[in-house]
């Protein structure tokens, strides 16, 4: 189960950064207003900055697992909410759409959480969130989520 979770968390992480990102650049273009790359600038500026920025992965880190905690969390605790739960009487249809309709909510607040950057990076970032919430789901856990999520942010320079 290990050796699978590492296959599909690494394989998210190629995906975001190989052709979703091309199929999403297709569609969105790549045009930045003057605002977002100013936006741009101040969080370069802003995460490389202060006695953070001197601590080689601290930023990298604090704002992943602080997103992943926000987005994917609650992903996690209602799965195991689910399970507990709606096995009492609950239809088990109704916990497949709870937590598809909180799946969607998420990825897509995660993705537009991200559109003072751009609006490629919102597009980009649904996307991922979608598929990290996917991955969150699938291994009841926010670890494969974080490491896909951490190395995705360190390869996103490259």
């Amino acid at each position: 189960m290990l050796l699978a979770v590492t296959i599909v968390t690494l394989a998210v992480t190629a995906l975001l950064r190989g052709p979703i990102s091309d199929l999403v650049v297709a569609t969105a273009g790549t045009d930045q207003s003057p605002a977002q790359r100013a936006a741009d600038a101040d969080r370069s500026t802003w995460s490389t900055s202060g006695w953070a920025g001197h601590i080689p992965g601290l930023t990298l880190m604090s704002g992943v697992v602080t997103e992943e905690l926000m987005f994917r969390g609650p992903l996690v605790a209602a799965v195991v909410f689910a399970r507990r739960y709606f096995r009492s009487g609950w239809p088990k249809w109704a916990a497949r759409i709870l937590i598809a309709i909180l799946w969607i909510f998420l990825g897509y607040e995660f993705g537009i959480g991200h559109d003072t950057f751009s609006a490629l990076n919102a597009a980009l970032m649904v996307v991922a969130g979608l598929l990290w919430g996917a991955l969150a789901i699938w291994t009841k856990s926010l670890l494969p989520s974080i490491a896909s999520h951490a190395l995705y942010n360190l390869f996103a320079d490259w």
